[in-house]
């Protein structure tokens, strides 16, 4: 992957405002991905550990600690110079890519429990730098979890059932709402640009998810019957 920060003859310590003045600097002559790639890599506090980790895999020498400075020695050179346009072989590098599970295909986690799928999208919008739509997915997660056992509940009291399709209109509620919107933002700024992230470990997480609602739900059964709360035709 491109290493941004020699790109704009800086080091991996460089701060924000190092970052933009270079940037602003040779804004003339940089590739637009590039200045794309360090406004939402670099500028951005919640993807740049991300990258800066990825980058010290591949260049772990890069991000050797600056030796001090004494006060009989002279300074080092900076290592940007205002004055010279960076240059780079653009072909022999790649940009940073995000970690993503696909968020189409997260759609299928949902059929066996929504609020992991909505929990993953939030993950997805994380690595992507959106924090305020992370959170909106994170709450939203525990707001769907939360129905889903007031529903359980209220079956249990009322001793109605509830229709078959109810978890369905759960997550075309959850997908056409939110979810979508992270399929059209991957595809539109990244289509396949991106690495993905194995479904194992998110399936595993889903199938134990369902089994403790469910065994919950059994619980909350149990001892609503003891507290004589629980509907005679539940």
């Amino acid at each position: 992957m491109i290493n941004l920060y020699q790109v704009l003859g800086l080091s991996a310590h460089a701060t924000d405002v190092q970052i933009r003045q270079a940037l602003n600097t040779h804004a003339q002559t940089l590739d637009p991905k590039v200045i794309k790639a360090v406004n939402e890599w670099l500028l951005n506090p919640a993807v740049r550990p991300n990258y800066d980790a990825k980058l010290q895999t591949q260049e772990p020498h890069f991000f050797t600690s600056p030796q001090p400075i004494h006060h009989n020695q002279p300074s080092p050179e900076p290592s940007f110079n205002p004055y010279q346009s960076p240059s780079y072989d653009s072909s022999a590098d790649e940009y940073y890519t995000p970690y993503l599970w696909n968020p189409n295909k997260a759609t299928f986690i949902a059929l066996i429990f929504v609020p992991i799928a909505i929990y993953m999208h939030a993950l997805n919008w994380q690595e992507l730098g959106e924090d305020e739509l992370a959170q909106q997915s994170k709450t939203l997660a525990f707001i769907v979890l939360a129905i889903m056992f007031g529903l359980a509940i209220f079956e249990m009291t009322t001793g109605i059932s509830l229709p078959n399709a109810t978890g369905l209109i759960i997550l075309f509620a959850w997908y056409f709402g939110l979810g979508k919107k992270q399929v059209a933002y991957v595809k539109d700024e990244l289509g396949d640009e991106y690495e993905r992230k194995t479904w194992l470990k998110p399936i595993l997480i889903s199938i134990g998810a369902l089994i403790g609602f469910v065994v919950t739900s059994m619980v909350l059964g149990y001892i609503f019957g003891l507290l004589g709360f629980l509907h005679p035709d539940f």
